[in-house]
C-alpha cells in the first residue's frame, strides 16, 4: 500500500566538470645585457669607441670600461677621472674662456674643447688630437 506521502523527484542540473589546463611550464628567458660603467663628468673615450673626450656633465653611463683604470677614482659605483687633463690640439682653436689660442701645429692644453664649439672639432684617432 502506498502512503499519502507522494514521492517528489527534483532534477538538478549537474554542471560539467571543467578541468583547467595547467599553466605552461616556465620558460627560461635569457636577456643579454652588456656591462654598464658609470662615470661622472668629462673622461677619456677608448679609441675602439671613437676616442677623444666625453664631455657629458654629471653622472652618466657608457658600455665601455676605462682604458686606464689608474686614471680614475672609483667610488660608490662611479668612475671619477682624476688624472691631469692633457688635450692635444692642432692649430688655432677657441679656449673655454671666450678667447682663442693662436698656436700653430700640435700643442696641448689642460682643457677640453668648449662645449659650444665641440661640433667644430674632430678627434683624429691616428694622432690622438683634435683638429
Amino acid at each position: 500500500m502506498l502512503s499519502g506521502l507522494g514521492a517528489c523527484v527534483h532534477t538538478v542540473d549537474r554542471r560539467p566538470v571543467v578541468y583547467e589546463t595547467p599553466p605552461p611550464e616556465p620558460q627560461q628567458i635569457i636577456v643579454q645585457t652588456s656591462p654598464t660603467y658609470r662615470y661622472w663628468g668629462a673622461h677619456l673615450i677608448p679609441d675602439a669607441w671613437g676616442g677623444g673626450w666625453c664631455l657629458i656633465e654629471g653622472v652618466h653611463d657608457h658600455d665601455y670600461a676605462p682604458v686606464y683604470p689608474e686614471h680614475y677614482r672609483y667610488e660608490s659605483g662611479v668612475y671619477y677621472y682624476s688624472a691631469p687633463v692633457v688635450v692635444t690640439y692642432w692649430d688655432v682653436h677657441p679656449d673655454p674662456y671666450g678667447g682663442w689660442c693662436y698656436l700653430h701645429g700640435s700643442h696641448t692644453h689642460n682643457y677640453h674643447p668648449p662645449r659650444h664649439h665641440h661640433a667644430h672639432f674632430q678627434w683624429d684617432r691616428n694622432t690622438h688630437r683634435y683638429t
